[in-house]
């Protein structure tokens, strides 16, 4: 996706809290059971925990910030060798496995600025020779008093984004393309206008395909240049990644978080 906002995170309360003297239900013991069953066999250096299942299994249990930060604790085991010599983040070497993987890194960290506008560069690094990435993209998105015109003569009143697309890139001998300074994904959202405020969120589901049939680029305006399509493909299989942007603002301040 290439339409895509953080300035200052939410002020964390520190007041102090008593323990629940709840007895856990049954569900969330089994949930707790599931994440520690998990986490001894991601730490087993004989393991091949990371499969597309049991990740997405860990993302249901422990929430998506949780796993990400599991994973690097355990890169060791995915990544041979991280992208170096550039000022720019390059894509990881991964471990060959039957499993498809398919790892996101920041070559630009998130930004949230002024009157809605907001930043966020990616790169895909994947143990798969060829085939494509897909990525679904779901969009909300409110705004008020948008300002009509900004200063590169964009009607900002109109513009809304696509709710619902799909959108891809080729894997050629581990490279995904196309990639511009080791970015695959730019994730841009443009000023609204001085007195504008609002709200909106973001969220790309990767899945991995051998083969696909032809899609056009021109198909979705959102999805800039690369090949996209309205409709799912076929056969996605099981999901490989998910992450989500979001973002309030008002005429003084925009804040919001990413999940990734």
């Amino acid at each position: 996706m290439n339409t895509h906002d953080h300035s200052t995170k939410n002020s964390v309360d520190t007041a102090t809290k008593q323990p629940s003297q709840e007895v856990p239900a049954q569900e969330d013991l089994s949930r707790l059971g599931t994440f520690y069953s998990l986490q001894d066999t991601v730490r087993d250096p004989r393991s091949e925990a990371f499969t597309p299942s049991t990740v997405l299994q860990l993302q249901r249990t422990i929430g998506n910030q949780a796993v990400q930060r599991l994973l690097r604790q355990t890169s060791n085991k995915i990544i041979i060798q991280r992208g170096q010599g550039s000022s720019r983040p390059k894509a990881p070497i991964l471990r060959e496995t039957d499993d498809p993987i398919i790892l996101p890194f920041n070559t630009k960290k998130p930004k949230w600025e002024a009157q809605g506008a907001f930043s966020w560069e990616v790169g895909f690094a994947t143990n798969m020779m060829d085939g494509y990435i897909v990525q679904k993209v779901v969009n909300e998105y409110e705004a008020e008093d948008e300002g009509g015109v900004n200063k590169n003569g964009y009607n900002v009143r109109r513009w809304k984004p696509e709710p619902v697309y799909w959108e891809r890139w080729r894997v050629q001998d581990r490279r995904v393309i196309p990639e511009s300074n080791s970015t695959n994904d730019f994730w841009i959202r443009e000023a609204r206008g001085p007195n504008s405020s609002g709200r909106w969120s973001m969220t790309g589901t990767l899945y991995y395909l051998p083969e696909m049939e032809y899609w056009d680029k021109d198909t979705v305006s959102d999805a800039a240049g690369l090949e996209s399509s309205y409709a799912a493909p076929e056969d996605l299989g099981e999901i490989l990644h998910i992450r989500r942007a979001s973002g309030v603002w008002t005429p003084k301040k925009h804040k919001g978080e990413v999940e990734e």
